[in-house]
């Protein structure tokens, strides 16, 4: 259990000093042996044994900072990918909405809508330029309004909810192309809401809560 024998440098094996020696007392044309060899020679041995344990230390060294550094780009590059953050490539602005597009891939794009000098509102999955997967939309003050599905443009299920989360029930049926003021009565409570609707999202500023008459 003495530190000295676990912590200290392991030796260069035997049978390989060995063989270095033999070499080089036949590089000397003379039958020598390690004890009466000349120290000239016994020094030039162990300067081409410590070349060599130097060479493969560096080696050893340059592989190892090697496999550090692969190790770091691919981690990089993988959390990088995590994280990506598509830069936007068209920025236009339609009636009550200003409508940013990052494209996501050669097929896919996403489309954010934001209240003009507000908040977000909205965001649309495209494929191939036609709506497809998840739809969302929000109110201004920032909580969810409304999730659709679309397959490539066909609509196949939407919800509408409330401030508080509850799902609105018989939201009337409306077309996407023209501004409707919707009333809805608050679930237990005597308030209705009333705000502006058009294309899936509520017009900013006008969203309001009243006591029923």
């Amino acid at each position: 259990m003495r530190k000295g024998v676990y912590t200290r440098k392991p030796k260069t094996a035997f049978a390989k000093v060995k063989k270095l020696y033999d070499q080089e007392f036949k590089k000397s044309g003379e039958n020598y042996t390690y004890k009466n060899c000349d120290a000239e020679t016994l020094a030039r041995i162990r300067n081409k044994i410590k070349r060599q344990k130097n060479k493969l230390v560096y080696l050893q060294w340059s592989v190892f900072i090697m496999l550090v550094a692969a190790f770091i780009v691919v981690t990089y590059t993988f959390f990088n990918n995590q994280h990506y953050t598509p830069k936007p490539v068209v920025e236009d602005t339609k009636p009550y909405f200003k409508a940013v597009t990052y494209k996501l891939s050669d097929k896919r794009t996403l489309k954010v809508e934001y209240y003009k000098f507000g908040p977000k509102c909205a965001e649309t999955n495209y494929k191939n330029g036609l709506k497809h997967q998840n739809t969302e939309s929000y109110y201004q003050s920032g909580e969810q309004f409304r999730s659709a599905a679309y397959f490539y443009d066909t609509l196949v299920v939407e919800v509408y909810f409330y401030k508080n989360g509850d799902t609105i029930k018989n939201f009337p049926t409306i077309t996407d192309d023209k501004v409707y003021h919707i009333k809805l009565p608050l679930p237990n409570s005597n308030k209705i809401a009333e705000f502006d609707f058009y294309d899936g999202k509520i017009m900013k500023d006008s969203y309001f809560e009243a006591f029923a008459k």
